[in-house]
């Protein structure tokens, strides 16, 4: 639906401008934002490489299970069902210890492993638990608020409420 929407929108405005004789200005619209886009996505994969990198020189290094095993009572509060051993623990806390650095961007590929190793964890495959909720929900809001909902979230998804799909 969404992809509609947008084709609508490039079409009408690519049509209003060939109506009104803009043609070049689209022209010169299409490139400058083709540029802009490559430029980004180069920044971004750089930052992202980078930021991946170290994280898995931290992770061969011991540095995450070090910290890991700090973060384990927070992890352990948030993630409950999730036993101690699973590799879903390393993934979350890597994905905790990239958002607490602000680094939003870096921490997607850590919160796409612990997601897929979460799905594991599930009896019905198709649906999202309470897991896979409360991941998004850390991934998604980085602010102060944080811990007071995702406390809340607990005790709701507990008593029988989970979000399934």
């Amino acid at each position: 639906m969404l992809n509609y929407l947008w084709a609508f929108m490039v079409l009408a405005g690519t049509l209003y401008g060939m109506i009104t004789g803009n043609v070049d200005k689209i022209t010169d619209a299409l490139l400058t934002g083709g540029g802009s886009a490559i430029d980004m996505a180069m920044t971004l994969f750089g930052v992202v490489a980078l930021w991946t990198g170290l994280m898995n020189i931290a992770m061969k290094s011991g540095l995450i299970n070090s910290i890991q095993e700090k973060l384990s009572p927070v992890v352990t509060f948030l993630f409950p069902t999730v036993p101690k051993e699973h590799r879903a623990r390393k993934y979350i806390t890597v994905n905790l210890v990239s958002n607490f650095l602000g680094l939003g961007v870096a921490a997607t590929p850590a919160g796409l492993k612990a997601m897929e190793a979460l799905s594991d964890l599930q009896d019905d495959k198709g649906g999202r638990t309470y897991n896979i909720y409360v991941l998004c929900h850390v991934c998604l809001s980085r602010n102060k608020y944080f811990f007071n909902t995702a406390y809340s979230d607990n005790r709701n998804c507990l008593s029988g409420t989970v979000w399934k799909h």
